[in-house]
């Protein structure tokens, strides 16, 4: 039994290993990141300058507050990294959903500069001042934060880093908002106002769909709903031998650290040892059925003898 709960404790640490290096990767590819993000937010700005169109200043604000979430996001994802300590027992892994929630607050919040945009193009009915290459730096601009965006969702998902999909659909909405910009200006071109005021409706929709994309996984884990389904953990731990019964299963936490609590019933005639050794034999079957899991909680029980 020894070497059992010696092996299981190389592969927590294995474990940890590769959620560690996960989240170092997610830094890295944040910084990425925030350096594209405010170079395309200053020659948005200079574009926004010269044209004097409200669509495209909107789209160079929006792309700096990503910038700016960039920066919030890499604080508190390095926080998140650090190991449990006494006052976290639990580790700080909370911060990152805490720091999703924020993005999906500053996405909402963009609607209002875009309500007023909207209002202002309403009444003053102002044309855009057109220009190719204006057209060209906002094209370049959209063909890298795709690729970006793209790029960020696709590896949040093989590191189970919500912080960095909720950054990753942030550029996206940013560059569905640069390609209403680009819409607004070949509008301007024919001298058409009205565009511009629909442009930013659009843009409104995709920023309402961008906040609550972002902040459903978070609010899930804050809010301790359950992240694997508890018929699947019956039956995976009721084929283990030894077991009985299994019952009353919960699981919580983040998307790569989920805790996964439950109860089994075993042969009352067990020795400690042996259910112990058996407890083992089920937190291992767990976490390779759910490559999320990092932390199991086996109650052992005596079966009933009638």
């Amino acid at each position: 039994m020894a070497r059992a709960i010696i092996e299981t404790m190389d592969e927590s640490q294995q474990q940890q290993g590769v959620v560690s290096a996960n989240r170092s990767l997610a830094l890295r590819i944040m910084w990425l990141a925030l350096v594209v993000n405010l170079a395309a937010a200053l020659a948005k700005f200079l574009v926004a300058h010269q044209s004097g169109s409200g669509m495209i200043l909107a789209d160079a604000y929006y792309t700096a507050l990503d910038s700016m979430v960039d920066v919030v996001l890499l604080s508190v994802m390095a926080f998140a990294t650090r190991p449990p300590d006494r006052n976290h027992p639990y580790g700080h892994s909370k911060f990152e959903a805490l720091a999703v929630i924020g993005v999906s607050v500053a996405i909402l919040l963009m609607l209002k500069d875009l309500f007023e945009h909207l209002f202002s193009s309403w009444h003053g009915r102002t044309v855009p001042v057109f220009e190719p290459q204006f057209v060209l730096v906002i094209s370049v601009a959209i063909g890298i934060g795709l690729a970006l965006a793209v790029y960020q969702v696709v590896m949040a998902r093989r590191l189970n880093s919500s912080a960095l999909a909720a950054d990753g659909w942030f550029t996206f909405s940013g560059t569905v908002l640069s390609g209403l910009s680009i819409v607004s200006l070949l509008a301007a071109r024919s001298g058409l106002w009205w565009p511009d005021m629909l442009a930013a409706c659009l843009a409104s929709l995709a920023l309402l769909f961008a906040g609550w994309r972002v902040g459903r996984d978070a609010i899930a884990s804050l809010t301790d709903e359950a992240r694997v389904d508890p018929r699947e953990v019956i039956q995976l731990v009721s084929a283990v031998e030894g077991v009985d019964h299994c019952h009353n299963v919960r699981s919580r936490g983040m998307p790569d650290l989920v805790q996964v609590d439950l109860n089994i019933h075993a042969d009352p005639a067990m020795t400690l040892e042996e259910g112990h050794e058996l407890a083992h034999r089920v937190e291992d079957s767990v976490r390779r059925k759910f490559p999320g899991v990092k932390d199991v909680n086996v109650h052992v029980e005596p079966t009933a003898r009638h």
